[in-house]
């Protein structure tokens, strides 16, 4: 008599990808997207995503973040939303470890988010002394040293009562 038997071998494998805007302005939120996937054909177990933040850049407080995915079947993925805050400016790299059972660990390819602000100062001159009834002529003069750009910035300057504005170029 003969026995014939098959057997399915799989082999679960698992990929961490992070995903975050290259470049923010200081001040605006870094969303990071972390997406572990089963890219094997067998299913993880217990899978977890962690990592530290560089250092000068928080999320919740923390640099340490760690979510738990679960299980995952072949090719099933999970998302994980970070939202993270640069405290200075900069050019910041994040790492993410995913791990899960049997025994897989998977490393992130570093993502790099440059956070850039806007610096304004603004000048004003004039003459000191003038007749009364004579214009007064002001320059004002406002520079971004800044490596960002500073939209929507608008300048305002208070008249003094019993002064009338005559023209601005």
């Amino acid at each position: 008599s003969l026995l014939c038997a098959t057997a399915s071998v799989v082999q679960p494998a698992l990929k961490v990808a992070p995903s975050a805007p290259s470049e923010v302005t200081a001040c605006d939120p870094i969303p990071v997207k972390l997406t572990v996937t089963n890219t094997g054909t067998g299913t993880v177990r217990n899978a977890k995503v962690s990592g530290t933040l560089p250092e000068g850049v928080r999320a919740g407080g923390q640099r340490a973040f760690s979510f738990d995915a679960g299980a995952l079947g072949a090719g099933q993925s999970r998302e994980f939303l970070l939202n993270a805050q640069a405290m200075e400016t900069g050019s910041f790299t994040m790492n993410a470890t995913a791990i899960a059972e049997p025994s897989l660990k998977a490393e992130a390819p570093a993502s790099m988010t440059v956070v850039t602000k806007p610096a304004l100062a603004l000048t004003m001159e004039g003459q000191p002394k003038r007749y009364f009834g004579a214009p007064v002529c002001f320059n004002l003069t406002l520079k971004n040293t800044g490596d960002a750009s500073a939209n929507g910035t608008t300048v305002e300057v208070p008249i003094p009562s019993g002064s009338q504005f005559v023209s601005a170029s």
